[in-house]
């Protein structure tokens, strides 16, 4: 293997991925300074065969003459390699079958070491280009060639050796017939046409010169600019030669000089003409400067157009220019292929942000530290359009010597920098493994100076890595144990391993005694570089006998007895074996069989428990038997037995001891534990004991009745330390633990109680009360919690409703006092007036007919103001006092809707006031028809009063946060309510009212009975108003719901009471689930009219189905009723303290059944 291959691999950390290098996709030759070959990998080889290149005996061999056959510009651009350029040419190219081509490409680099050229490298890859892409590459190739060629002049380029290469433009034919005729093109050939054109070429530097050319037809002036390209050495690489014919415009600037000259000499002849001519010759004279100011442009033009061709031939994937504002001013095709941005997506533009690279600020520092380098190279990262992530190589160079834009180079390096992170990520694992092996693993020198070692080494000497590296490995042999002065490795074979015994000393006391493997690890040359090192720890070795010794005495005086046995029969026995047999000693049990020390009941138990055992059966390793003592009475025997293998003989040791006492003490702790144990799985509540293990306390047992509260098992609250903290309600949380620190600080408290809702497993909530004990140490630390969990929903449900009762009396004795306060006041008033008026009409005999008519009108419009005023205090009193009756059921909202437009319509009129309602069909909810018929009458009766003539009022409905509600909004465009007054709304105390755009009046309770009546329904009422633009009215109603839900694990009963409700409620659809668990998660998602449940379910029954809906936080609940087989009176009686009223044993009653779901259905709200 070369000399090159070995600096290749030494950059993948010494040929840990040699292998990788070896067998890449790619063909792979690298080659010395002297171009002799050195290295050829797997895959080259291949290609060699499939693309019939050669692959015999080449190491060795002259990479330029091997090569030679094959093509000419690739030997020279070998050879160019040691100048420091880089090239690549296509090879050879086979057509495929199914419309694709594969081109095989070979790609040189250089190797420079310390600035001197070391060798080269070859790089052969196939690629698959399909003719769709090729022909659309072929045409822009075309495009751009035609381009070149329609440009007016003759353009060439050389090389160094001055063969011309490539020719184009305009009237080039011609010029090519003279310049060459049938032989091989040069730029020495130009030397017959001007001697001026020599000395411009040897000078090889940008010249420009006017040069007479002679040609068949005829000779012409030609202005020729040649200007040398070179690579990044400084070397010339090619030479750029543009010939324009200047003939016509210095045939045209002699003939105005003739003109100019003639017009002299008529000067004195045409004196009146003077001013006239003069403005003619610098009219000729401007166009004669636009004429060579326009030469040099389009001189400029060309140098451009060139310039681009020899990128777009020279680049790999993409190259544009921008200007040095970064603004793009060239982007070719393969721009927007690699990036996805069409040219006039990106022209002008600054293509850091576009996309994505980097800011202006980036881009002009870049700019800076160009001016100092002829070129910088940049790894970015791109993100398609698409989102595909691509890293590209960019190189940014000046375009030319002015330094005003910039060309930008790019590669598409994706692959490779997957690669190479894989690379990188496969050396790792590597590294890792032997750095965390349990193996010890050091690399030491020639010398025995440690280079490397891993953690485990480190480990075993107890050292750091810094206390080893650099020191030799005789710093830390224990000469002393070894029995010589010097551990000499350069003794040690270089060719092959060696092992070694050495005793090490350690950071420690103790001492470790290693066998050593050494594995040479030679260079190139056969010569040493170092040894890779395997040590194995033998220290244990050594107290193998001292182990032996004391096993020996283990098994001669332990107090257990001990036993070897083969074939079921005693080899060797112990003393206190024999002893608990009632057996002097161990010589009286040899040679008999095992099996004879047991009782008949429970010989052959044991006989298949050794069985088991022998064959390897791990889970009878320890058994209890009945075992016979030698004077044939019988005890308790607990047996432990292991298995081994020796010389394919199985034999067990048994290890036995005496239980009798042990059992005798388990049946008493037996019968106990099962009294407490019914005790505590036969009550509600649930107890649980932690105790202090380590510095924490730990729970160590719960009863099973946890599960009745909580749905958590045992074993989750006994694995999880917090899961009672856990499922505490985040309301209660701080409150708790605020009261169990406090109690866990006090050295004085031993018990506390605390009350708290813990939410279930099925997500409801569960008031529980927990007593706990503490058991402290003499310094006050707790050592053990005891806690008894008592479920107090139903307690706290009696609570609640007690405070309901209560909150109602209170508030029916706040209505009593303020009807009281209303009649006292708001009564006063009419009557006052009444009186009054009576008065004057029954004293004063002088009032006229008139005005005796307006007194009785004042008369009237009082005694109408108090009817209303009581007829609404009637109304709002009965609400108050529970005394209307609330019969709420499905109702088509629209209807009533219509009904109070019909009835408001007239007075509306009146006003020409447009009633206007959005309601769609079949809206249902679930209301009251009169008191909701009230409720619109109300607001649509506000809403006219307080709108102008010619106004409009709105009724509308929009979905509400709440699935179970629908919004309501009643809206006019009237005089609007002013924001201080918006608060005295709906507050009988306050009675806001005001007239009406017409003066009407109102008794000010309207508002308050929409208010009591939304709420008795479950609903809210709000006021959105902007004074002088109009008021809003927004309220809720409840849904009625469509659905009731059949729960019943028997499929025939299924189907067939799917089929009665079908008949009995058609307005509504029948949902089908097979057990209560499924049935709560429906409830609780989609809360159905109606509930008709099975008593024997799986998973969940339903008396656990509605006690958990009773638990839940939802607002309604619907109502259930029970169809079983299996139903008993204690049944019926628990479902009935659960509030079910309709509880039938199949088969039922149909009218029976009938009338329960309607009852049922009509008293769903009646909790609300």
């Amino acid at each position: 293997m070369g000399k090159t291959t070995e600096k290749l691999r030494a950059l993948t950390r010494e040929g840990y991925l040699s292998n990788v290098i070896d067998k890449a996709p790619i063909g792979i030759i690298t080659f010395s300074s002297d171009w002799k070959i050195d290295y050829i990998n797997d895959s080259y080889l291949k290609f060699a065969n499939i693309y019939n290149l050669k692959s015999q005996n080449l190491f060795g061999k002259n990479i330029i003459s091997e090569f030679s056959d094959y093509n000419n510009k690739l030997v020279d651009e070998i050879k160019s390699l040691s100048d420091g350029n880089y090239f690549e040419r296509e090879l050879k190219t086979h057509k495929g079958i199914d419309n694709y081509s594969i081109k095989l490409i070979v790609k040189g680099a250089p190797i420079w070491e310390y600035d001197q050229f070391a060798g080269g490298i070859l790089l052969f890859e196939d690629s698959k280009i399909f003719l769709e892409t090729q022909q659309e590459e072929n045409i822009r190739s075309s495009y751009l060639q035609n381009f070149i060629n329609s440009q007016e002049g003759y353009h060439l380029i050389a090389d160094t050796t001055g063969n011309i290469l490539y020719t184009f433009g305009r009237g080039l034919k011609d010029f090519y017939i003279d310049l060459s005729g049938n032989k091989k093109l040069t730029v020495s050939a130009l030397n017959t046409f001007s001697d001026k054109f020599e000395p411009a070429i040897n000078e090889l530097k940008r010249t420009k010169e006017k040069v007479t050319f002679s040609f068949q037809n005829g000779s012409s002036i030609l202005q020729t600019v040649i200007n040398p390209f070179f690579d990044r050495r400084e070397q010339i690489k090619l030479i750029f030669i543009s010939i324009q014919d200047i003939s016509d415009k210095i045939t045209e600037t002699k003939r105005l000089k003739r003109e100019t000259e003639k017009l002299e000499a008529e000067k004195e002849l045409f004196k009146e003409e003077k001013e006239k001519l003069k403005e003619q010759i610098d009219k000729l004279k401007k166009q004669s400067e636009y004429l060579n100011k326009n030469i040099d442009v389009l001189n400029a033009e060309k140098k451009e157009l060139l310039n681009y061709q020899h990128l777009a031939e020279s680049v790999i994937d993409a190259v544009f220019t921008v200007d040095l504002k970064g603004k793009v001013i060239f982007w070719n095709k393969s721009s927007e292929e690699l990036f996805g941005y069409t040219k006039s997506q990106i022209y002008n533009k600054f293509f850091g942000r576009v996309l994505g690279l980097f800011d202006l600020e980036y881009f002009e520092a870049l700019i800076e530290e160009l001016k100092e380098n002829e070129t910088i190279t940049k790894n970015i990262t791109v993100y398609k359009k698409e989102g595909q992530k691509e890293t590209i190589e960019a190189k940014f160079a000046f375009t030319g010597d002015e330094k005003d834009s910039v060309f930008v180079f790019c590669t598409n390096v994706t692959t490779w920098v997957n690669e190479y992170d894989q690379l990188k990520i496969e050396e790792e694992k590597y590294r890792n493994i032997v750095a965390n092996t349990d193996k010890s693993i050091c690399n030491i020198d020639k010398d025995g100076v440690f280079i490397y070692v891993n953690k485990m080494f480190c480990k075993s000497l107890s050292l750091t890595i810094d206390e080893i590296l650099g020191k030799n490995i005789n710093d830390f042999i224990d000469f002393d144990s070894f029995g010589s002065d010097n551990f000499n490795i350069k003794s040690l074979d270089k060719n092959s391993t060696t092992v070694v015994e050495l005793p090490f000393l350690t950071g420690g006391e103790n001492k470790v005694k290693f066998i050593i493997k050494f594995y040479p690890i030679l260079d190139d040359n056969l010569k040493m570089k170092y040894y890779n090192c395997y040590f194995t720890d033998i220290t244990s070795k050594e107290a193998v006998d001292k182990e032996l010794q004391l096993f020996s005495s283990i098994f001669n005086t332990s107090n257990d007895g001990i036993a070897l046995i083969k074939d079921n029969h005693f080899e060797l026995v112990n003393t206190s074996f024999a002893n608990i047999f009632g057996y002097e000693s161990g010589k009286d049990l040899l040679e008999l069989n095992f099996l004879s020390l047991t009782d008949e009941k429970d010989s052959e138990k044991v006989g298949e428990y050794l069985k088991l055992i022998k064959s390897g059966n791990k889970l009878y390793t320890k058994f209890e038997f009945l075992a016979r003592l030698k004077n044939k009475t019988n005890f308790y025997c607990e047996a432990s037995a292991s298995v081994f293998d020796v010389n394919n003989i199985k034999y067990l040791v048994m290890i036995v001891r005496d239980i009798t006492e042990k059992k005798r003490s388990q049946e008493i702790i037996k019968r106990s534990e099962e009294k407490y144990r019914n005790i505590t799985e036969n009550i509600d509540d649930f107890l649980y004991t932690y105790e202090k293990i380590g510095n924490s306390l730990r729970p160590v047992f719960y009863t099973a009745s946890v599960e009745k509260i909580t749905h958590y098992t045992q074993d989750e609250f006994l694995t999880d330390t917090k899961m009672l903290l856990k499922i505490i309600h985040p309301d209660d949380f701080a409150e708790v633990k605020k009261k169990i620190r406090n109690l866990f600080k006090s050295h004085i408290q031993v018990s506390g109680e605390v009350e708290f809702r813990l939410i279930s497993k099925l997500g409801n909530v569960v008031w529980v009360r927990n007593k706990l004990n503490i058991v402290r140490n003499s310094k006050g630390e707790i050592q053990k919690l005891y806690g008894l969990v008592s479920d107090i929903s139903l307690r706290k449900k009696a609570e609640l409703e007690l405070k309901k009762s209560s909150d109602k009396l209170i508030k029916l004795n706040e209505t009593k006092d303020r009807f009281i306060s209303i009649i006292s006041h708001d009564l006063r008033t009419p009557f006052s007036s009444i009186v009054g008026f009576t008065d004057l009409l029954l004293n004063d005999k002088e009032l006229s007919a008139e005005e005796k008519t307006q007194y009785i009108k004042y008369i009237q419009d009082s005694s109408n103001s108090m009817l209303a005023l009581v007829s609404s205090l009637l109304d709002w009193t009965r609400l108050q006092t529970g005394r209307v009756r609330f019969e709420p059921d499905r109702y088509n909202i629209k209807e009533i809707i219509n009904s109070s437009i019909s009835l408001m319509s007239g007075v509306a009129l009146q006003k020409n006031i447009k009633l206007v309602q959005k309601i769609e069909e079949d809206t249902h909810v679930f209301i009251d028809k009169d008191l909701i018929q009230q409720v619109f009458n109300n607001l649509l009766s506000n809403a006219i009063k307080f709108t102008n003539e010619d106004g409009q009022i709105i009724i509308s409905k929009r979905p509400y946060e709440k699935s179970r509600f629908i919004e309501f909004s009643v809206k006019d465009n009237g005089i609007g309510i002013k924001e201080e007054n918006i608060d005295k709304l709906f507050n009988v105390d306050t009675k806001y009212t005001s007239e009406g755009t017409k003066g009407e009046k109102g008794s000010g309770l309207g508002l308050s009975l929409v208010k009591e009546i939304i709420n008795k329904h479950g609903g809210d009422i709000r006021v959105e108003s902007t004074y002088g633009l109009g008021t809003e009215f927004i309220f809720t109603l409840p849904v009625a719901s469509e659905n009731i839900l059949l729960v019943d694990n028997n499929k025939t009963d299924s189907i067939l009471y799917t089929k009665i409700l079908g008949n009995i409620t058609p307005d509504y659809k029948t949902f089908v689930v097979s057990n209560g668990k499924e049935a709560l998660d429906f409830i609780l998602t989609n809360t159905p009219a109606l509930v008709i449940t099975e008593n024997d379910m799986p998973e969940m029954n339903g008396y656990n189905l509605i006690k958990e809906v009773n638990r839940s936080e939802l607002k309604i609940k619907p109502p259930f009723i029970v169809l079983s087989y299996n139903i008993d009176k204690y049944a019926i009686n628990d479902y009935e303290e659960l509030g079910v009223e309709y509880i039938f044993k199949k088969p039922v009653n149909i009218r029976e059944l009938k009338s329960a779901i309607e009852k049922s259905l009509a008293d769903i709200l009646d909790d609300v």
